[in-house]
């Protein structure tokens, strides 16, 4: 039944894209350079699937940050932020390699659709398989997933064949401005931007120049199912590249800062048992946007700038400590210290939204003679997360 449906839909297609002859489509039109187009699917999907998404809003990722006074000092360690899921959707954290729009480079291969691997289906003209990406370790990950082409003929096709399960569900096309895509359920040959399919979940639309070309960005989520992903054009142009990724979103990396951190003071007050060694600091609450889910904001890295007074109070402490708590952890964690900077590199797994405690202690210089000696600490907090491109609110 299905081949018949793909031999027998006559070729609408055709007649708005190309002068190709109408008829039924051989099974080897992949290969048959008088074939211009396919005409296996209605003309109707590649009508504007922007028109079903709304435009990709930054600031769905911003960050409110909320000072809160200090909470005590339980066992050394802190209570999470109530309500907030300290989960996450995806797998995403230190080890995570951000994705940059700003470091891609296009291949110069006109004929790299070619070297892709072909599912060997005819009936559907020998669709090449896309790649799912599922945690990027580094920039190779992102070469081995992202599919490209150059149409370089008069209503040439280009098709892949993509299979959607679990939470890996995004697809990403970054399309030149003469290219036409469309996106279609394998089994119905149905739209996933139509009224008539379900298929899609949500998603958004941008544009942006990436590597000297404009590019126009659809990003979808669609439920599990297979599906179609084709690329014609009308006409060849110079407008006329692609690009494809499919998995998980793509990480991108973003920074929050939080001036007043770690603010407090400790007295010497003459030494012995009246001298304060330890201060514990206001905590700091983070939340994200309403209605965004904030298991889709995965903590990174988390470091302090050390913008203390100096001056006389450095002469009155050998040694300053800076700790912190993030929301995952149920004990305060040692800052590393490099220069001015103390950081975490390497945070436990969790949702960026809570509440983070700091606190810091000092060692007293020996020999202190000045009864009224004192140390003012403030720091400056940065917290680098990830967060899913296209995020939108209900994702």
């Amino acid at each position: 039944m299905r081949k018949k449906k793909l031999v027998t839909m006559i070729a609408a297609l055709a007649l708005t894209i190309s002068s190709a002859t109408m008829g039924a489509l051989p099974v080897n039109a992949a290969e048959n350079d008088d074939v211009k187009v396919m005409d296996f699917v209605d003309k109707d999907v590649f009508s504007d699937g922007e028109e079903a998404l709304n435009k990709y809003d930054e600031n769905a990722t911003n960050l409110k940050f909320t000072e809160s006074d200090a909470l005590e000092d339980k066992n050394n360690g802190i209570d999470t932020y109530a309500g907030i899921s300290l989960r996450l959707r995806y797998a995403w954290n230190y080890r995570t390699y951000p994705y940059s729009f700003e470091e891609q480079k296009w291949s110069t291969n006109r004929d790299i659709y070619d070297t892709y691997a072909s599912t060997g289906e005819a009936d559907y003209l020998n669709p090449k398989f896309t790649y799912t990406l599922n945690n990027p370790t580094g920039p190779a990950s992102y070469k081995t997933a992202i599919r490209e082409g150059y149409l370089q003929k008069d209503g040439e096709l280009q098709l892949y064949d993509h299979v959607v399960s679990g939470k890996n569900n995004n697809v990403l096309l970054m399309v030149d401005s003469d290219v036409l895509y469309g996106i279609v359920e394998k089994d119905t040959l149905t739209s996933v931007f139509s009224s008539s399919s379900d298929s899609l979940i949500g998603g958004t639309t941008d544009s942006r120049t990436i590597d000297g070309r404009h590019k126009t960005l659809i990003n979808v989520q669609l439920k599990n199912g297979e599906y179609l992903i084709m690329f014609t054009n009308k006409t060849a142009t110079d407008n006329n590249h692609y690009a494809l990724y499919t998995g998980c979103p793509l990480p991108m990396m973003h920074t929050g800062m939080f001036a007043g951190t770690h603010n407090g003071k400790v007295s010497w007050n003459g030494g012995g048992l009246k001298a304060e060694k330890e201060r514990i600091c206001p905590a700091i609450t983070i939340s994200t946007p309403s209605g965004v889910n904030s298991d889709l904001f995965a903590l990174s890295k988390v470091w302090f700038e050390d913008k203390s007074m100096g001056g006389a109070q450095d002469l009155y402490v050998s040694d300053v400590t800076y700790y912190y708590a993030s929301p995952a952890n149920s004990s305060y964690k040692i800052l590393s210290k490099s220069g001015k900077t103390y950081s975490d590199d390497t945070p436990s797994s969790c949702s960026i939204a809570g509440t983070y405690k700091t606190k810091f202690s000092v060692s007293w210089s020996p020999n202190l003679g000045y009864v009224g000696a004192y140390y003012y600490a403030n720091t400056m907090m940065y917290i680098n997360y990830l967060t899913p491109y296209g995020l939108y609110e209900g994702m």
